[in-house]
């Protein structure tokens, strides 16, 4: 080859136009390089080339660019109380800001960047760097609803912003938040809420579990002209919550403004997944292929947890065929359900045939699979069997590094179900190891696992432990706490621990499985008083009451007091009435009738609301209150009328009730007969008739009458008064 052609070849690709793109210019220096090395290469002369090549080409001395060091909050403070900065110096405060924001510090940054806006320096608070959406978001999630709003009044108008205030206080469950946001926009010079802004309030009032509130606005968008399109009407479905009533009345009227689409019967089908109702899903589910919608693999999985809600495990597994057979795989999900659902029905066995079969399909299980088998085991129908939900955690951890916590919660939960508590703190130091950090159902579990040894220094030890990593605990805690000093005999710390629950920053509501403890405790301990304070207690705070519980107190407080209403009829162990406080077991309402007030008793007592065993103790504490009086020498001022709930009033309220036509009587109307007339032997009557006088006519030829009320239950004044003289005058032959 010439040389003059080969060294011509070398520079034509260098050589031309200097701009051309993807190209590199090169200097003088550079191109006389590569032209000696050409000339080595057509001469053979590796040597020069050689030299040529590993000479470091010469460079001008260039000096390094400094980097920029930002600034800090000290001259951010002296630069903002300037009238003017220069413009390097409103860089470096616009970068300031966008740093502040980015680590999470939203009131360092609506300092800085407000500021700048209010001095004019900026348009918009955005000139940080960031988009206005970003901005909103971040400073929603990590700042408070002041900060949210006055961030937007820094941004400019938009209805996006204002709609991701709504939607990200929902999610945080901020109610009078997402209300402040609300009002701010109706507000507004130029923006006023459209449709997409109602949807939004709606879809947070059903995060925030505001039910009432989603109707009242759905109602307000027809008053302000706003028409509302299929996306608000499945806000408003979910919103509903599982009122199955409500949601078939709105599904009705969605029909005549909108078509129902996928979402809304998904929506449907999940309230029945929850609350059960195989056969109106399935329903459901029809209508909705004669809607031209074909349902999904959502869709079955609803239809599928409401069979197992009605443990009906044979159609579910005979609807999953049917799926398969219309190209629909089931999912990890829907094995997930299969599973769970098994367990509920206490089918265990059943449940190991679908793990089986998922792990067939070559699907990876994950970890909810996992978590349902296991939990399956735990459920058994009255029969769990923990030893094999401890056999299926073993077997993730192999093909799990580190399991999430809540599988290790549901082990936790297997060993306490053994007394294990060795595998319970296996399973924790495990967990440790894992770097997974024990959350408050893994303490309380733990806790209620040396609860269950009767270990209470170790529950107190891992209720510690718990605090110390600035865990807070929760009533289920507490709970757990309790019921291990209780087992140990150790009322009165578990008194302390009851009361320290119940106040300070920490107060929660105790359970009525916290007052049952409790309760319990103190009975088996003798202090009947303070249980009978308890149950009060929990009484008033609304729980049920627990007839068992009171009926073991009953028999408590008549070993401990003394017998001075004793009758032939009564037996000894009922005999206790007149020395024990019945006006403790009441509720409120109850309890101030049941009270002497000076000389009178109430004349009529509502049993509203009671179970049968409050309802003898309200009556014998009434009638405790009537011998009291007697022996004081006091008289009977009227009779006295026992209301058992079994009325007119009671029979409007249930329409299955007749009070006129009825044959058999309401529970608790019979139990107060008979104690009344078998036990206490006091004759009683129910009023034939109510007799209400007409305005302006003569009662005695006109009386209208209306049905007998068979609620109520008289002791007539003489009746009462005869009673009350033979039991005092068997009190004093007795003495």
């Amino acid at each position: 080859m010439a040389r003059g052609t080969s060294t011509h070849s070398f520079f034509k690709w260098k050589v031309g136009t200097r701009k051309a793109p993807g190209r590199t210019f090169l200097s003088s220096t550079h191109l006389r390089e590569r032209w000696i090395v050409a000339r080595a290469l057509d001469t053979h002369d590796h040597e020069d080339a050689t030299l040529v090549t590993s000479t470091p080409p010469f460079r001008r001395p260039t000096q390094a660019k400094e980097k920029k060091k930002g600034i800090d909050e000290c001259e951010a403070e002296e630069w903002l109380r300037k009238r003017e900065v220069e413009v390097s110096q409103l860089y470096q405060l616009r970068q300031l800001g966008r740093k502040t924001l980015l680590r999470g510090d939203i009131g360092q940054f609506l300092w800085i960047m407000c500021t700048m806006y209010h001095k004019g320096w900026v348009t918009t608070i955005s000139a940080c760097g960031e988009k206005p959406e970003t901005i909103v978001k971040t400073v929603a999630r990590k700042g408070s609803v002041e900060d949210a709003l006055r961030a937007m009044e820094c941004l400019p108008p938009s209805h996006k912003c204002f709609h991701l205030l709504i939607e990200t206080f929902g999610k945080k469950k901020k109610w009078s938040a997402v209300l402040k946001i609300f009002r701010k926009l109706e507000q507004h010079e130029t923006l006023k809420p459209n449709k997409h802004t109602y949807r939004y309030m709606i879809s947070a009032a059903a995060n925030c579990e505001r039910s009432r509130y989603a109707k009242g606005i759905f109602r307000s968008m027809a008053i302000v002209g706003v028409k509302p399109d299929v996306y608000t009407y499945n806000a408003l479905l979910h919103a509903l919550g599982d009122d199955i009533e409500e949601i078939s009345a709105l599904s009705q009227t969605m029909k005549q403004h909108c078509d129902p689409d996928r979402v809304t019967f998904n929506t449907i089908l999940n309230v029945y997944a929850r609350i059960g109702g195989a056969e109106s899903a399935l329903e459901c589910m029809h209508c909705m292929k004669l809607a031209g919608l074909e349902p999904d693999i959502d869709s079955y999985n609803a239809v599928y947890q409401a069979f197992f809600q009605d443990k009906k495990v044979k159609e579910a597994f005979e609807l999953k065929a049917e799926m398969v057979t219309r190209g629909i795989n089931p999912d990890l999900r829907t094995w997930s359900v299969f599973l769970r659902g098994c367990g509920r029905a206490g089918q265990i066995e059943e449940a190991f045939t679908v793990w089986h079969d998922l792990q067939d399909t070559g699907q990876k299980p994950n970890e909810h699979c996992y978590n349902s088998l296991m939990s399956s085991c735990l459920d058994g129908d009255g029969c769990p069997q923990p030893e094999r939900a401890l056999q299926v955690f073993r077997q993730m951890t192999v093909e799990w590094e580190a399991p999430p916590v809540v599988s290790f919660n549901i082990a936790i939960k297997a060993a306490s179900y053994l007394h294990d508590i060795q595998e319970v703190e296996s399973l924790l130091a495990q967990m440790h190891s894992c770097q997974r950090d024990p959350s408050l159902q893994t303490w309380s579990t733990v806790v209620d696992a040396y609860a269950e040894v009767r270990d209470a220094d170790g529950a107190q030890g891992a209720f510690q432990q718990m605090c110390d990593r600035g865990i807070q605990p929760d009533a289920v805690t507490y709970t757990s706490l309790i019921k291990a000093y209780v087992s140990v005999g150790r009322v009165g710390e578990a008194d302390e621990i009851y009361k320290k629950m119940c106040v300070g920053a920490q107060e929660q509501l105790p359970r009525k499985k916290t007052y049952n403890t409790l309760i319990r405790g103190f009975r088996e301990s003798g202090d009947v008083d303070r249980a009978m304070q308890l149950y009060q207690k929990m009484r008033e705070r609304g729980f049920s009451p627990n007839n068992a519980e009171f009926r073991a107190l009953l028999e408590s407080s008549a070993d401990m007091a003394c017998t001075t209403l004793a009758s032939d009829s009564m037996e000894s162990s009922r005999a206790t009435f007149d020395q024990i406080e019945w006006s403790y077991l009441l509720p409120p309402a109850v309890r101030d009738r049941a009270r002497m007030r000076g000389d009178k008793i109430a004349a009529c007592v509502d049993l509203h609301g009671l179970s049968t065993i409050e309802a003898r103790a309200a009556v014998l504490c009434i009638l405790r209150a009537l011998m009291q009086l007697s022996r004081n020498g006091r008289t009977v001022q009227s009779d006295l009328v026992f209301i058992t709930g079994a009325g007119n009033r009671s029979a409007q309220s249930c329409p299955s009730m007749d009070a006129t036509e009825s044959t058999s009587d309401p529970p608790l109307r019979s139990a107060v007969t008979k104690l009344l007339r078998d036990e206490l032997h006091l004759s009683m009557d129910v009023p034939e008739e109510v007799v209400a006088e007409a305005p302006g006519v003569n009662a005695r030829l006109h009386r209208p009458r209306s049905p007998a009320n068979r609620g109520r239950l008289v002791i007539r004044k003489g009746v009462l008064e005869d009673w009350l003289r033979t039991k005092r005058e068997r009190v004093l032959g007795a003495g």
